[in-house]
């Protein structure tokens, strides 16, 4: 018609095309080859991945290295640290994974691991001793009739004065175990060890011989006495 003009949408270059279908590419990661997988962080606790937003209102993945991020201080390292691999395929991660810089920050956290587990064991054995040196000066207070609730924290702070090292490890940041509620809990212990020990040797005994009876103390609370005589190894 005379005076209309045709609206005609004219192809794309082939160049123009291609520069489209890259820009799009960049920040399409929900295509098959380019969006992050979680299966790929298993035996890589150190990979992450974050999802922003461009000012486009496009939606991209960024991978970043955590342990690239803690021992990379003061290096020029900057991407998996500071900014995110945009790249997301997963040659991508195999080649950061076995790149020099990277082994060298997995085996700077598996020295400090190593040291701290050393450590961890070292104080743990350490205070295991202690534990066991304390049972004995409750031990020897109980067993010389003294009064044990008063006497075991003197008496702990005297033998490390005298050179019991391993003492000095009941008393920690956080705790002293050398208080009143303590010392009854270590002689609930010995009391459950002397009667698993006893039990076990009358269930082996072939014979013996039981007897109870029932007093009142001076504050009229009942208590109930067992006295027990067995045969151990042919001797009673």
């Amino acid at each position: 018609m005379d005076g209309a003009r045709e609206h005609v949408t004219m192809p794309e270059s082939s160049d123009n095309a291609k520069k489209s279908e890259t820009d799009a590419s960049k920040y399409d990661n929900n295509s098959h080859t380019t969006r992050f997988r979680e299966k790929w962080k298993i035996g890589r606790p150190w990979l992450c991945c974050e999802t922003a937003i461009c000012a486009d209102g496009h939606k991209f993945e960024s991978m970043f290295c955590a342990l690239c991020d803690k021992w990379s201080v003061g290096n020029n390292h900057v991407v998996w640290t500071k900014v995110g691999c945009t790249s997301i395929p997963l040659d991508v991660i195999t080649r950061h994974e076995e790149s020099t810089q990277h082994q060298s920050f997995v085996s700077a956290e598996l020295n400090k691991s190593s040291q701290i587990n050393a450590i961890s064991r070292e104080l743990d054995t350490k205070e295991a001793k202690a534990l066991i040196d304390a049972q004995k000066v409750l031990y020897f207070l109980v067993q010389h009739n003294l009064p044990h609730t008063t006497l075991f924290k003197p008496l702990v702070d005297l033998c490390v004065e005298l050179g019991a090292t391993n003492l000095s490890y009941l008393k920690a940041k956080n705790a002293q175990y050398t208080s009143t509620r303590i010392v009854y809990e270590f002689m609930q212990c010995q009391a459950d060890t002397v009667e698993e020990d006893v039990r076990q040797r009358v269930q082996n005994s072939e014979v013996y011989g039981l007897m109870m009876d029932e007093y009142t103390d001076v504050s009229s609370r009942k208590h109930l006495a067992l006295v027990m005589k067995y045969v151990d190894k042919g001797a009673s």
